[in-house]
């Protein structure tokens, strides 16, 4: 059983709840055992392309979408990954990326190609957008960023892109969940509603020694908790974006990942 709650519709979900379990599997001595995979969903192509690039047939994948009630000679079913809290077990990063970044390490993108600066836009998602996004990317646009949406992507581009990137920007959201192919020391500047700060991704970036930073910011308007802060789009003050990434830039006595034109 590849269970995992969110795992059914969001991506950050999917590699922290449900993925992670295969390896649980594996270490359980049981996975040659298994006949089916019993998963949330396979609706999305992120779902169905990590499970093929994990080695697992498609012919050996049920989902709970298909089949509400089961019967089974014996069930093999996992704790959660993260147990009862947020918090991200160090193993679980090192399965992910082990699991993927070995996929790519062979290749070599022309320079052309390669994109060290990364803005992840939300613009796919009803909730959390930048309303001065415009601005903001203008602001970027001299520190060589490109804005990406990340939906639009296969995970193997995801992969590629994530493993050269140098810095990271997004309002937080399932878009970062790709901070599990950067290499070690990869800038993430993560934006927060002031109404919805959550510690996920700033866990998993302690956990893979990347170099993490953030930024609260003004909501388009107030909220009483998390619930309604989650749902609410931000402003982004592009000034302490910039003033970060100039920080990085000026650092004196340390080599940068940032440069302007």
């Amino acid at each position: 059983m590849l269970t995992g709650g969110a795992g059914l519709n969001n991506i950050g979900h999917w590699f922290l709840d449900v993925l992670p379990r295969l390896h649980l599997l594996r270490e359980s001595g049981l996975y040659d055992e298994v006949d089916w995979f019993l998963v949330p969903n396979t609706r999305y192509s992120y779902q169905t392309e990590t499970l093929e690039l994990l080695g697992i047939p498609a012919e050996k994948i049920i989902t709970g979408i298909e089949y509400h009630h089961l019967t089974a000679d014996r069930i093999i079913a996992s704790t959660a990954p993260r147990g009862n809290h947020t918090l991200v077990p160090r193993w679980l990063g090192q399965y992910i990326r082990d699991s993927f970044l070995p996929l790519v390490q062979d290749e070599e993108l022309p320079a052309s190609e390669r994109v060290p600066y990364l803005y992840i836009s939300r613009s796919d998602s009803a909730i959390r957008n930048v309303l001065n996004e415009k601005e903001l990317l203008e602001a970027l646009e001299a520190y060589k960023f490109k804005s990406i949406v990340s939906s639009k992507y296969s995970i193997l581009e995801k992969i590629r892109m994530f493993s050269q990137a140098k810095v990271v920007i997004s309002a937080t959201g399932a878009g970062l969940i790709s901070m599990f192919f950067c290499k070690p020391g990869t800038k993430i500047i993560e934006i927060f509603h002031e109404g919805f700060v959550i510690e996920p991704f700033y866990d998993i970036a302690t956990k893979i020694d990347l170099d993490y930073d953030y930024i609260i910011c003004k909501g388009d308007k107030k909220v009483h908790d998390a619930a309604e802060g989650q749902r609410q789009h931000l402003h982004v003050d592009t000034d302490k974006v910039v003033g970060i990434l100039e920080k990085m830039r000026k650092s004196s006595g340390k080599k940068s990942n940032v440069q302007t034109v």
